[in-house]
């Protein structure tokens, strides 16, 4: 399985690289610190299977971040992460087209 994780914060990263890498044996992460390394990552490799990232990041605001994401990723499930538990928010990244939310 391959995951795009994307973080600003690289301790949150390594905890959820740890995390991932413990349910299964084959799991290959690549990692993004902005909404720009997200993008050029997806046109680069085709072969993601899930995308795991933060609300917020630098380079866009989350709206415009998760649309450009969602629109590049094709079929490939982003579910969105946050240290919010916003109701509003959750809705929001749902209605943009995160197929999850994990505050």
């Amino acid at each position: 399985m391959k995951i795009l994780l994307a973080d600003d914060h690289f301790m949150v990263r390594e905890g959820m690289k740890l995390m991932l890498n413990k349910l299964a044996d084959e799991i290959i992460i690549e990692e993004a610190e902005n909404y720009f390394e997200v993008i050029d990552l997806i046109r680069q490799a085709t072969d993601f299977n899930l995308m795991l990232v933060d609300k917020t990041m630098p380079g866009m605001s989350m709206d415009n971040g998760l649309s450009e994401i969602i629109k590049q990723a094709g079929n490939v499930p982003v579910i969105m992460l946050s240290a919010s538990e916003n109701p509003v928010q959750m809705k929001q990244a749902l209605e943009l087209g995160a197929k999850g939310y994990i505050p």
